[in-house]
């Protein structure tokens, strides 16, 4: 018998045409020695996309659509969404409560491209860590935002995790109640600057296991690219540079051959040369957006590291109070 590897993404209908060629990366670079199961956490994909995308499937790979719109709506009145995101990003809390038959499960970015089989990165031991990943390089390269996880989170910029791809304890997450914790997070504080991984970096802190950025190649242009080419396992197009929209995004080429593959390639192609220049200018400029955002947060006197800090201070005082009373 095969041993698993489960696989999930989130989506909405209209970003599955991109999540098509990353399907079909992972495809081409797999192993017969293992069974994959693709999982597509959403709550609007159309019929006619689920048949599109199942033309992938080979025997040992598995396409399932599973719809979280009860559990979103559980919690949607508490979440917050900016400028490229959507409430598609906080569907990777749900994973482990869901399908309880997993005990670790890679989670990966719809914006991928696989060059080497993932099944690989699916045996990387998490020696008791809740999840592994690479580091987040907009917080180590970029100061501002290296500031903003200190001085907001309240956690070292060396310590964060970029969630677009991880490999997930889902058992730890069931039996420490990750989710639960989450929500109760939400009930604190809006983290608004990376959303759900603001979320994903606080609670795990300390339980992390860092892996080689091979295995995350963020390709942003604005970003220095500590990888070689050659020895990369899995692309990752993150913030708002992305192949489909841009001809000289990094490693965009990839993307493309992938592509070609879909039976999306046609209307990719198209979009690609529908999106203007000042499209691509509006894009870039959402940079500027994230930059007011950080900044404000920082400034913020009642952040939420800020806010921690005060109560701790309050409880000291509190407690020298108690032990002098007691004497």
């Amino acid at each position: 018998m095969k041993k698993i590897v489960p696989i999930f993404y989130i989506c909405d209908d209209a970003y599955m045409k991109y999540i098509n060629a990353s399907i079909k990366s992972i495809i081409e670079n797999s192993s017969l020695d293992y069974e994959y199961q693709i999982h597509i956490l959403n709550t609007d994909i159309k019929e006619e996309t689920i048949k599109r995308t199942k033309k992938l499937e080979k025997d040992n790979f598995k396409i399932y659509f599973d719809d979280v719109t009860n559990r979103l709506n559980e919690i949607k009145e508490k979440l917050f969404v900016r400028d490229y995101y959507n409430l598609t990003t906080y569907y990777r809390f749900f994973i482990a409560d869901m399908f309880p038959e997993y005990d670790k499960v890679i989670y990966i970015d719809g914006d991928t491209i696989a060059l080497d089989d993932i099944a690989k990165l699916y045996e990387i031991d998490l020696e008791g860590n809740i999840i592994a990943g690479a580091h987040e390089q907009a917080f180590v390269q970029v100061d501002l935002y290296g500031r903003y996880v200190e001085e907001v989170l309240g956690v070292s910029r060396y310590d964060t995790i970029n969630a677009g791809v991880m490999l997930i304890d889902t058992k730890a997450f069931r039996n420490e109640d990750i989710l639960g914790q989450f929500i109760q997070k939400l009930g604190e504080y809006k983290f608004v600057v990376t959303q759900d991984e603001d979320y994903l970096n606080l609670i795990c802190n300390g339980r992390i296991k860092f892996i080689d950025l091979e295995w995350n190649a963020q390709t942003f242009k604005f970003l220095d690219f500590p990888v070689i080419e050659k020895d990369i396992h899995i692309i990752h197009y993150n913030m708002s540079v992305k192949p489909w929209f841009f001809l000289d995004c990094r490693l965009g080429n990839y993307f493309w051959e992938y592509a070609l593959m879909t039976d999306y390639y046609d209307e990719l192609k198209k979009g690609l040369e529908s999106f203007t220049d000042q499209d691509r200018k509006n894009a870039l400029n959402v940079l500027e957006s994230i930059n007011d955002l950080v900044i404000s947060e920082i400034e913020r006197p009642d952040n939420y590291y800020k806010k921690k800090l005060a109560e701790s201070k309050a409880d000291a005082v509190s407690l020298k109070s108690i032990n002098k009373a007691l004497k």
